[in-house]
C-alpha cells in the first residue's frame, strides 16, 4: 500500500490540560489551537494527499477534529480518524 508512517507530524504547541471531566464545548475551547505542523514539506501532501489520524481515546472527538483542522489547512485532503478507546 505504500503507506508512510509520520508519527511526529503534529505537535502540541500549547499543554492543555487533560480533557477528562470536561463537557463537549470545555474540550473544544482546551484543545483549540493547540497543533501545528511540525513538517513543513510540502512533497509529503502532494505525494500523501490522504492520512489516518491516530488517536488513543475518542470521547467527544474534540481532539482529533482539531488535529484535523490543522492537517486540513496545510493541504491534506482526506483525513479519517482511528481511536483505540472510545
Amino acid at each position: 500500500m505504500n503507506w508512510v508512517f509520520e508519527p511526529k507530524l503534529l505537535k502540541r504547541i500549547i499543554d492543555t490540560p487533560h480533557q477528562i471531566g470536561l463537557n463537549k464545548k470545555q474540550r473544544l475551547e482546551n484543545i483549540s489551537e493547540a497543533f501545528v505542523l511540525k513538517h513543513k514539506d510540502p512533497s509529503l501532501i502532494t505525494r500523501n494527499p490522504s492520512l489516518i489520524l491516530f488517536d488513543d481515546v475518542y470521547t467527544t472527538g474534540s481532539t482529533m477534529k482539531e488535529a484535523a483542522k490543522v492537517l486540513k489547512k496545510a493541504g491534506f485532503d482526506n483525513i479519517v480518524g482511528l481511536a483505540v478507546a472510545s
